[in-house]
C-alpha cells in the first residue's frame, strides 16, 4: 500500500515538474517572436522556461493576448 502511494506521488510530482506555466496561454505576435528566439538560443524546454520567467518578472511585456 505504501509503495503504491509513493509511486503515485512520484508520478504526480514528475508531471508537475514537466508542466510549464502558461502552456495554453495565447501569445501575441511579439510574444511568439520572443518565444521562438529564446527556444533557438536556449533549446526548446529551457527557452520556454526562460520566456515565462522573464514575463513573470516583468522584463518583457505585451506578450499575452488580453480578453475582451
Amino acid at each position: 500500500m505504501m509503495l503504491q502511494v509513493k509511486l503515485g506521488v512520484m508520478v504526480v510530482l514528475e508531471w508537475m515538474l514537466n508542466q510549464t506555466e502558461g502552456d495554453n496561454m495565447p501569445l501575441t505576435t511579439k510574444g511568439k517572436k520572443i518565444m521562438k528566439s529564446m527556444k533557438d538560443r536556449y533549446g526548446k524546454k529551457k527557452g520556454k522556461t526562460v520566456f515565462y520567467a522573464s514575463k513573470n518578472k516583468g522584463k518583457i511585456k505585451g506578450v499575452d493576448k488580453t480578453r475582451k
